[in-house]
C-alpha cells in the first residue's frame, strides 16, 4: 500500500488505524517499524520492493478494488455480466457481482439497474420465472455492452493531510433515477478529486412526483452523503481527522433552492406547501444544525450528477465532467460566478437569523392585547388550517386555559416574583371567541383601529368604513355596526352586529357554520339569521359564493351536467346501405332448455342491423368464449361488420378487447391491408343515458316478448329450441319497418305492402312454409297451429306478433319520422344554448342512480373524459370512492362536486371554460350608461 508523507486518500474514511496496524503485522518478522518508513525520504512502497523476496505486481487488490502501483489509481474489476442470466434471480445476481462501492461505473451501470427494476415491477414475474424472450432479448444487448466496456480508474492521492478541503456535492433528478456525486477540492491549490456517487431509482411512492419534487428529493440525499462524509472524514474516530472547511451543494433546479430559501428565511407561502416538502425541509434543517451547508445553483450543462441520473455508454461518459467536475470548479473565480445577484445562495441554518423572543400576545383582557397602535397581532393557528369555526375557537379555549393554568401555579408558587399577575374568574369561552374575532378584525381593518386608538381624532380623517356604518368599538375592543334605535343603547352591545371583512377566512368559517347550525339554510333565510350577529359588506354577493362550496348542498340541489348536442349519434344517420355493416348486440335471457333430459339455462346473443333494423339471434352462455363464438358465427352469415356498437357488458367489452389486440398484430394488419377488409370497430356507451341503447332494446323487448309469450311454462329440447328460435328470427324479420311508397293508396282502406328487414337483406319476401310432413295435420291449418304441439306454441307468440304489429308501425314512425318533427317544434328551448359544465380529470363527482336517495349517491373522481365534435364532454371513467372501481358514466348522470380548477382566496371554484355558445345576458341601461359617464370624466381628466 503506497502512502506519502501527509498525503490523504480517497479511501481514506477514518480507517487508517486499520491500514497501520496491517502493515505493522507484515513487518513485524522483519523488525521494522512503520513510523520508521514515514520519517524516512524513502517512500513506504521501494522499502517494501526491496524486502519481500518475490516481485509484487504493478496492480495489487486494495479494500476490494485494485491498486496501480505504477499510475498511483485506484480501478474497479472489469464490468461483467452474465448473459445466460433468464430469470429475475440470475440478473440480479449478475449485477449485484460487480463491487463498486465509489460507483465508478455507476453511469454506465445504470442501463441493467433499470432493466432489473422493471422486473421488479412486474407482479407476473417470479423471481424463478423464465424471463419473456424480447426481455432476453434486452438482455443481452445490456450485457454485450457493459462487458465491452474498459476498466476506468480514479486518482488516490488527492492533497497533503494538513491542508484545508471543501466537500461539494452535485444533484440532479429524472424521470427514473436521482443521484449525488460528490467531490473534494483543496482551497488553496483548487485541485478537485472525484470521491463517490449515489443514485436511488424512482420508486412506486415517489413516480408520481413531479419533476422539482425529485430534484428537492436529489437535494435531501445530497445532504445526507455531505453530512455521512463530513463524520468520516473529520469525525471523532478518525485517527488523524482531515480538516473540512465548508459543505456546499450544488444543483440545477431554481425551485428547489427557493423551497429552501422561503423555508430559512421562514417566509409565509411555505406554509401552502406539501407535506412531501415540508417533511424534507424538516430534516434538511435537522442534518444541517451538525455542520452547515451552502446551497448553490449550477447550470444544467455544468452539473456532473446529469451522467448518474442517466443511461452513459463508455465513451459518453469520458466525454463528460463525472471524474474532474466541472471545468471552472479548479478556478478562483468560481465562487464569483456562482456568487451573482441574479443566483440565488442558500446557507442552512440560516446564519443572518436571530433567535427572537416568542412574543404572542395572547391575553385574558382585552388591555392585553393592545400593541402599538393598528397592530392587532396574529392568530395563535393559521386559519387555513380549520374548516370549523367551533373547532377553531375551542383550540383557542385550550390555549388560553394552559396559560391561565400557568399563571395560577406560578402566581400561588412564587409569589414574590409572579403576585403581579391578573388572573380573574372569567368565561373562557367568550374569551376565546372574542380573541379570534378581535384579531381578525385587526388584520382586516387596520386603519379603523388606528383612528379609534389615536391619542387626538381631530387632525385625523376619519376612514369611510366608519362613516358609512357608524362602526364604535365596544368595551371588549370588538367593532360594531350601530343602528339609529333608540331603545338600543352603547352599554347594550348585543344588540350591534359585529363587522366582518367580507374577503377573510373568519366569514367563511362563520357562515359555514351557521349555515350547518340552522339545518343547511337557503340564502335569504339564511341572511336573516346572519344579519341579526354579524355586519359583513356586500352580504348577499359574499354569503352566495361562500354557499357554493357546500358539498352537501350540492348534493341535494346539485344538477347533471348539460349537453348542446343531441344524443343522436352519427353511426344512427349516416350509416351505410350493407345489411349488418353497423350492428348492435346485446344478452337476453335466461330461458330454459333440457341437454340429455337435464334442465339448463341458455341465453341469447341479439345482433341488431342499424339499417335494415333486421335481428339475428344465436345461442350462448354468458362467457367471452361463446360470444367469440356466436359474433364468428354471425360473420360467416353476413361478413364480418365494420361497427359494432353495445353496452358495458363485461363479456361484450372482454370479447372487443381480445379481438382489438388480434387486430393490433403487425401481420393481421398487413394481411388486411393487402386484401383490402376493415377491421371491426367496438364501441360501448356509457351507462347513465337511455337514448343511447334505445334502438338495440326496442328489439330485445320485442324478441323476448315473442319469445316468452310462446314458451310460457314449456322446456323444449336444445334442438327443439334451436329450431323455435330460428323460426322467431324469421317472424321477426317479417314486421314491417316502413311502406313502399308507391303502393300507398291514401283514398282506400288497404294496408300497402311494407317494406320488411328479410326484403332488405333478401331482396325478397321469404315464404313461410314448412317442409317438415310431421308439423301437418289432415285439416287444411299447418300441424304447427296445433297448441298441442311444443313447437307449434310459436303460433302464440305469432298471434301476440300480431296484436304488437300495430305498436311496432307506430314505434317505427314514432321514433324516426313523427319524433323527430315534433322534437322540433314542441320545445321551445330545445334548440337554445345551455351552460356546459365541462368535467376535467380530477374532478369530483356524484354518481347519479335511480331508486336512490341523493344522500346515499356514491362519489367519485374523474380519471379520463370523452370528448364530443363541439369540445363537449359527453362521457367520463371515474373512480369510485367507495369500491376504488372504474366505472364509465354518461355526464348525463355526474353531478359535478368539487372542481380541479384554480380557487379564490375564499375557497370558491372559478369557472375556467365557459360555453361559447352560451351569449351573455344584456347589460342593464344604467349600468352601461354609468360606464359611459365614467369614461366621458376620465377623458376629460386626461385633456
Amino acid at each position: 500500500m503506497y502512502m506519502d508523507n501527509g498525503a490523504v486518500t480517497a479511501n481514506d474514511y477514518g480507517n487508517l488505524k486499520f491500514a497501520f496496524d496491517h502493515l505493522n503485522s507484515i513487518f513485524a518478522p522483519y523488525k521494522f517499524e512503520l513510523q520508521q518508513f514515514v520519517t524516512n525520504n524513502q517512500s513506504i512502497q521501494d522499502e517494501i520492493n526491496d524486502l519481500l523476496p518475490e516481485n509484487v505486481p504493478d496492480t495489487v487488490k486494495l479494500f476490494g478494488l485494485r491498486w496501480n502501483r505504477q499510475a498511483d489509481s485506484l480501478l474497479t474489476q472489469k464490468l461483467n455480466l452474465e448473459i445466460s442470466a433468464d430469470t429475475k434471480r440470475l440478473v440480479l445476481k449478475s449485477i449485484a457481482s460487480n463491487f463498486d462501492p465509489y460507483n465508478i461505473n455507476g453511469p454506465i451501470l445504470n442501463r441493467a439497474r433499470i432493466f432489473m427494476h422493471e422486473l421488479q415491477t412486474d407482479k407476473q414475474l417470479g423471481w424463478d420465472t423464465k424471463l419473456p424472450e424480447n426481455k432476453v432479448r434486452e438482455w443481452r444487448n445490456i450485457v454485450k455492452q457493459l462487458n465491452s466496456t474498459p476498466e476506468l480508474s480514479i486518482p488516490r492521492v488527492i492533497g497533503d493531510r494538513n491542508g484545508c478541503y471543501r466537500l461539494i456535492a452535485y444533484t440532479d433528478s429524472s424521470k427514473l433515477m436521482y443521484g449525488v456525486v460528490v467531490f473534494i477540492q483543496d482551497t488553496e491549490t483548487k485541485q478537485a478529486s472525484f470521491v463517490l456517487a449515489k443514485h436511488r431509482i424512482v420508486n412506486r411512492q415517489l413516480e408520481g412526483k413531479s419533476i422539482p419534487s425529485l430534484e428537492f428529493q436529489a437535494i435531501f440525499l445530497g445532504t445526507e452523503t455531505l453530512i455521512e462524509l463530513k463524520r468520516e472524514l473529520s469525525g471523532p474516530l478518525c485517527v488523524k481527522p482531515v480538516n473540512i472547511c465548508e459543505l456546499v451543494l450544488c444543483t440545477d433546479s431554481l425551485v428547489s433552492l427557493s423551497w429552501i430559501n422561503g423555508y430559512v428565511n421562514k417566509l409565509e407561502k411555505m406554509n401552502k406547501s406539501s407535506t412531501f416538502i415540508l417533511n424534507r425541509l424538516n430534516q434538511i434543517s435537522k442534518l444541517c444544525e451538525e455542520n452547515p451547508v451552502k446551497y448553490k445553483f449550477v447550470s444544467g450543462v455544468m452539473n456532473p450528477a446529469d451522467c448518474i441520473t442517466r443511461c452513459v455508454s463508455y465513451k459518453q461518459l469520458l466525454k463528460t465532467t463525472y471524474f474532474t467536475g466541472p471545468p471552472n470548479l479548479a478556478d478562483e473565480c468560481l465562487a464569483a460566478e456562482v456568487n451573482k445577484p441574479e443566483i440565488m445562495e442558500v446557507i442552512v441554518p440560516n446564519p443572518l437569523a436571530k433567535a427572537d423572543p416568542i412574543n404572542v400576545m395572547i391575553g385574558i383582557a382585552p388591555s392585553d392585547c393592545k400593541a402599538e397602535t393598528g397592530n392587532r397581532g396574529e392568530h395563535l393557528i393559521p386559519l387555513d388550517r380549520f374548516s370549523d369555526f367551533k373547532r377553531l375557537v375551542r383550540v383557542n379555549l385550550c390555549v388560553l386555559k394552559f396559560i391561565h393554568n400557568i399563571k395560577l401555579k406560578l402566581k400561588v408558587k412564587y409569589p414574590d416574583r409572579f403576585g403581579n399577575f391578573n388572573c380573574p374568574e372569567v368565561n373562557l369561552y367568550l374569551e376565546a371567541y372574542r380573541n379570534v374575532i378581535r384579531v381578525e378584525q385587526g388584520l382586516g381593518f387596520p386603519e379603523v383601529f388606528a383612528y379609534f386608538e389615536s391619542g387626538d381624532k381631530r387632525f385625523m380623517a376619519v376612514p369611510n368604513i366608519v362613516a358609512q356604518l357608524n362602526i364604535y368599538m365596544d368595551k371588549f375592543d370588538i367593532l360594531r355596526v350601530r343602528c339609529k334605535v333608540p331603545k338600543w343603547k352603547q352599554d347594550n352591545y348585543l344588540h350591534f352586529p359585529i363587522l366582518l371583512h367580507k374577503d377573510s377566512k373568519l366569514t367563511n368559517l362563520i357562515v359555514l357554520d351557521m349555515h350547518q347550525k340552522f339545518g343547511h339554510l337557503g340564502l335569504y333565510a339564511l341572511l336573516s339569521e346572519i344579519r341579526k350577529k354579524f355586519w359583513i359588506p356586500h352580504y348577499f354577493s359574499v354569503v352566495k359564493n361562500i354557499l357554493k362550496g357546500c358539498i352537501q348542498c350540492k348534493r341535494f340541489n346539485g344538477r347533471t351536467v348539460k349537453l348542446n348536442q343531441s344524443s343522436y349519434r352519427d353511426f344512427r344517420i349516416n350509416h351505410p346501405k350493407i345489411p349488418f355493416s353497423y350492428i348492435f348486440v346485446d344478452h337476453l335471457g335466461p330461458y330454459y332448455d333440457k341437454v340429455n333430459g337435464k334442465k339448463s339455462k341458455v341465453w341469447l346473443l341479439c345482433l341488431t342491423c342499424l339499417w335494415t333494423r333486421a335481428i339475428n339471434l344465436k345461442l350462448l352462455d354468458l362467457s367471452t368464449k361463446e360470444y367469440l363464438r356466436s359474433l364468428q358465427m354471425h360473420c360467416f352469415e353476413y361478413d364480418m361488420p365494420q361497427l359494432v356498437l353495445s353496452d358495458l357488458g363485461s363479456q361484450i367489452v372482454a370479447g372487443a378487447n381480445l379481438i382489438t389486440n388480434f387486430f393490433n398484430d403487425s401481420e393481421v394488419q398487413s394481411y388486411f391491408h393487402q386484401n383490402n377488409v376493415k377491421p371491426i370497430k367496438f364501441e360501448q356507451y356509457f351507462k347513465g343515458c337511455n337514448k343511447l341503447g334505445g334502438l338495440v332494446e326496442t328489439c330485445v323487448k320485442l324478441t323476448k316478448k315473442l319469445l316468452y309469450s310462446s314458451i310460457q311454462k314449456h322446456v323444449l329440447d336444445l334442438r327443439d329450441f334451436e329450431f323455435f328460435v330460428g323460426q322467431t328470427v324469421h317472424l321477426l324479420n317479417k314486421r314491417p319497418i316502413a311502406f313502399k311508397e308507391g303502393l300507398r293508396d291514401t283514398m282506400g282502406n288497404e294496408i300497402p305492402d311494407p317494406i320488411t328487414p328479410e326484403i332488405l337483406i333478401h331482396g325478397r319476401s321469404l315464404p313461410s312454409v314448412s317442409i317438415i310432413p310431421e308439423l301437418h295435420d289432415d285439416d287444411d291449418d299447418p300441424a304447427w297451429l296445433a297448441k298441442g304441439n311444443n313447437v307449434g306454441n310459436i303460433v302464440d307468440g305469432y298471434r301476440e306478433l300480431g296484436k304488437v304489429k300495430q305498436k311496432l308501425i307506430d314505434l317505427y314512425h314514432s321514433e324516426f319520422v313523427k319524433d323527430l318533427i315534433y322534437q322540433a317544434t314542441n320545445d321551445k328551448d330545445r334548440y337554445r344554448p345551455v351552460t356546459h359544465n365541462k368535467l376535467k380529470v380530477g374532478d369530483v363527482v356524484l354518481l347519479k342512480e335511480s331508486n336512490m336517495k341523493p344522500v346515499s349517491y356514491p362519489m367519485g373522481v374523474v380519471r379520463d373524459v370523452v370528448v364530443n365534435d363541439i369540445n363537449e364532454v359527453t362521457g367520463a371513467v371515474v373512480l369510485k370512492g367507495a369500491t376504488r372501481e372504474l366505472v364509465k358514466r354518461h355526464v348525463t348522470s355526474l353531478i359535478p362536486i368539487l372542481s380541479c380548477c384554480e380557487t379564490d382566496d375564499l375557497g370558491n371554484i372559478d369557472i375556467c371554460d365557459r360555453n361559447p355558445l352560451v351569449v351573455n345576458k344584456v347589460k342593464r341601461k344604467a349600468a352601461v350608461d354609468s360606464m359611459a359617464k365614467t369614461k366621458a370624466i376620465l377623458s376629460d381628466m386626461n385633456n
